[in-house]
């Protein structure tokens, strides 16, 4: 018995370090903050569950247990990586949860024949490996996949905001050639003609100003109407 705690808890400091040396080595292939939290995190969560209902059903751990839990977290490892590379394409994010899928349900059956047997150290692996599979999808599904939706929207806006406003030619006074001038709004365009029409016409500059108003009110009401 003292044996097997003693083993247990070398086994607990080794995964220990495995989690911090992990850790590191997903910070280096991914040099990205939030890739890395959307990797580590699933396979955390998981662990945390999985322990938790152990715990639950008064399930005590052997060495089977951290054995299986090892195995689980490598599968979530797995998972929340192919989620994260398959990026924010839409036809690549369907082919890789196609792929997981499948995957995922045949580890699940075979783990789940193994939590049915009535061998004590079968019964240990499959069944902490059956919630591994189970959580590690399903929160790697959630948190480590990409969101196409958010990041069409924001591809959308990034070209709306990049595209360069339409312009128009406009002639020279007094020459015969033309220039380029940003294409202005319908409204505005209504209040310069307005103006340019009361410069031109001596009977429209002696009129009062609420005429005015009112002219140029009714060329704004034309044009949304032309819009």
């Amino acid at each position: 018995e003292a044996l097997v705690v003693a083993y247990r808890e070398r086994v607990l400091w080794a995964l220990a370090g495995a989690a911090i040396l992990l850790a590191l080595t997903v910070w280096l292939a991914l040099r990205a903050p939030r890739r890395v939290l959307r990797v580590l995190l699933p396979m955390a969560l998981t662990t945390l569950a999985i322990l938790a209902v152990l715990r639950a059903f008064g399930v005590e751990l052997t060495l089977f247990h951290l054995v299986a839990l090892i195995l689980a977290a490598g599968l979530g490892l797995d998972y929340a990586l192919f989620f994260d590379h398959a990026g924010d394409d839409h036809a690549d994010q369907l082919r890789t949860l196609h792929a997981l899928v499948v995957c995922s349900l045949t580890t699940l059956l075979v783990f789940l024949l193994l939590a049915l047997s009535s061998i004590p150290v079968l019964r240990a692996i499959g069944t902490t490996v059956t919630i591994g599979v189970v959580g590690n999808f399903v929160l790697g599904l959630l948190i480590a996949r990409h969101d196409v939706a958010a990041s069409r929207v924001g591809v959308a806006h990034r070209h709306r905001r990049a595209r360069p406003a339409p312009r128009r030619d406009v002639p020279v006074a007094g020459g015969g050639g033309t220039r380029r001038e940003p294409r202005l709004p319908a409204h505005d365009l209504a209040s310069r003609s307005v103006e340019s029409l009361a410069q031109r016409w001596p009977p429209a500059r002696a009129a009062p100003e609420r005429i005015r108003r009112a002219g140029d009110g009714g060329a704004r009401r034309a044009a949304r109407a032309c819009e």
